[in-house]
């Protein structure tokens, strides 16, 4: 987990309701967590950013905050060598990140 990113690999079943509805399920139960988290620490200038961030339609189905993008970056990943370089790649991303920020 970087600052402005997330890389996640994530294993789908075939029988499941679609990868849009699985990250959709995940990041609405960690928005909750982190809005409840900022909330409990009193960090009213990020609560009011991640409010600026609502469109106007969601904001009249009642939603507060945004905290992620709507949108997100799938690709498919087939077998055991294709995993393996995915979390190496992921690994890497991660510890760059770390290097370039110090």
């Amino acid at each position: 987990m970087m600052p402005n990113h997330l890389h996640l690999l994530v294993y789908v079943q075939k029988d499941c309701k679609g990868l849009n509805s699985v990250l959709g399920e995940g990041k609405r139960f960690m928005a909750y967590e982190i809005i409840s988290r900022l909330k409990d620490k009193n960090e009213k200038s990020i609560l009011a950013q991640l409010a600026k961030g609502v469109q106007v339609n969601e904001r009249s189905k009642g939603k507060k905050h945004q905290v992620f993008r709507l949108s997100f970056d799938a690709k498919a990943v087939v077998g055991d060598e294709s995993i393996n370089k995915v979390l190496d790649y992921m690994h890497h991303n991660h510890c760059e990140w770390q290097v370039e920020s110090s």
